[in-house]
């Protein structure tokens, strides 16, 4: 009798962490923690124009995925605790992760909210909400890439522009080891595209200069 207790127990635990029928999972778990560099720019701030500084999100928990999902809501999660790489606590980073799986259906329930904001796009690697709201004076940005590999936030791109072309503010948020550029090219490095480019020329410059001696 213990022995089946303890069976039904374990398959309890691990249904946990399976995918509903949709194909929705979480890719973190509880107590992940996730790397950042913050670059910012604020030039009306005399003392602190710009910098970067280093934090991490700490995983506290991750809402049940329900079964089937019907809102996006219920594919999205903001439980994080940050903390400068110094061990301070900070907050309001703006963090979120979303549920891994079934992409094509993510964006659909994102479009589908009623107060849906952002266009929806994808690269081979992440899952991209970019937004832009544009006031009296001036217009403000917003880009959001999470990971096709873990749903974690990997990128985020903040900025505020007047109506003439002036930076008002700006920050940039990275995840560590992940590059920006990223998917922009097919995945492929764009400096190796612009050598790639360069030997193009060289290739055709001396084709004709080998057809004129001919």
């Amino acid at each position: 009798m213990l022995v089946l207790v303890i069976a039904l127990i374990s398959m309890s635990i691990g249904s946990v962490d399976a995918a509903n029928s949709q194909g929705f999972e979480w890719g973190i778990e509880v107590e992940d923690r996730i790397d950042y560099t913050v670059s910012y720019y604020q030039p009306s701030v005399p003392g602190d124009p710009e910098g970067t500084y280093e934090f991490y999100a700490r995983v506290i928990s991750l809402k049940t995925i329900p079964d089937p999902v019907t809102d996006f809501s219920q594919i999205t999660d903001t439980s994080a605790i940050y903390f400068l790489a110094n061990g301070t606590q900070i907050y309001q980073m703006g963090w979120a992760v979303v549920a891994i799986g079934n992409w094509s259906l993510a964006t659909e329930l994102h479009n589908a909210q009623v107060h849906a904001q952002g266009v929806v796009s994808e690269t081979a690697t992440d899952w991209i909400i970019a937004y832009e709201a544009t006031f009296a004076d001036s217009t403000q940005t917003q880009e959001l890439r999470f990971s096709k590999a873990d749903g974690a936030l990997n990128y985020r791109y903040l900025g505020l522009v007047s109506s003439t072309d002036e930076v008002i503010s700006s920050s940039e948020t990275i995840r560590d080891g992940y590059n920006p550029n990223q998917g922009l090219f097919g995945g492929i490095d764009p400096t190796l595209i612009l050598g790639i480019g360069a030997v193009g020329v060289l290739i055709v410059i001396a084709a004709l200069v080998v057809a004129r001696r001919n």
